[in-house]
């Protein structure tokens, strides 16, 4: 499959001679860790094997092998696993390509990044990838699946994903889901004021919002607190059936499909 002109490629190219000085057989092979596509989700480079076989001065150069920080190509963060089918140099590793390799590397400046694993799983494509600080000063993915494995996942926010976040099937959660309070939030307390509607301005709430109340701090004579109004993107206001009801309200947003 031919890579698009605005790919950067880099050319791999290795030299392996026995203790004697004779020149080796065998092959390095690349794969990169995940399906890659284009920013429109279009396949670009499948995950198979590039096989570059030795000639017989024991050299290799494989070229045109996609520089693993090209912005075009998702998902981000991906590695070529490189192994070597050498007699007496057999080995497999995960690296990055990084452009400012230049046009040519050879193979022993690349280096073998610790703890990076062999094999990326990758949510939906409007999901973020998790990453994770480790061993070498990099970045890597640390999440390695989602449904049915252990791992770390973070939720971003809505400026990330998008602003639909949809669920389907079950999901199970051990631990609780963290939401910010504050200016334009999704949840937050208001203090009620009876009968009179209290404006609580928040550009989170839309047409399709379902705001749900909950006395947190009874006050006053406590009714039954609801939604009067709602203005999208603005605001929306709290009533309480009580006259005297001066208790503190809590509010949560979520939105419909």
């Amino acid at each position: 499959m031919a890579l698009p002109n605005d790919i950067t490629t880099v050319t791999v190219t290795g030299k392996y001679l026995d203790g004697a000085g004779n020149p080796q057989s065998g092959a390095v092979t690349f794969t990169p860790s995940n399906e890659l596509t284009d920013l429109s989700g279009k396949t670009v480079l499948a995950q198979v094997p590039i096989v570059s076989s030795l000639g017989t001065l024991g050299t290799f150069s494989q070229p045109g092998l996609a520089c693993t920080d090209n912005a075009g190509l998702q998902p981000s963060g991906w590695w070529w696993v490189i192994g070597v089918a050498v007699p007496g140099a057999q080995q497999s590793f995960s690296a990055f390509l990084p452009s400012a390799f230049g046009a040519t590397v050879d193979i022993t400046s690349v280096s073998p990044e610790v703890a990076l694993p062999t094999a990326q799983t990758v949510g939906p494509s409007s999901a973020p990838i998790t990453f994770a600080q480790q061993a070498g000063g990099l970045s890597v993915p640390f999440v390695s699946s989602v449904n049915g494995q252990s791992g770390n996942v973070t939720v971003a926010n809505a400026g990330l994903l998008g602003l639909a976040n949809t669920w389907t099937a079950a999901n199970a959660f051990d631990q609780s889901i963290v939401i910010p309070e504050g200016s334009n939030a999704w949840m937050g307390t208001v203090a009620v004021t009876g009968n009179t509607p209290v404006t609580v301005n928040t550009t989170a709430v839309s047409a399709k919002s379902r705001v749900f109340l909950t006395i947190q701090s009874p006050g006053g004579t406590p009714g039954a607190v609801y939604v009067g109004t709602v203005t999208p993107g603005v605001s929306f206001t709290v009533v309480s059936t009580s006259p005297s009801d001066s208790s503190t309200a809590a509010w949560h947003i979520i939105n419909h499909s």
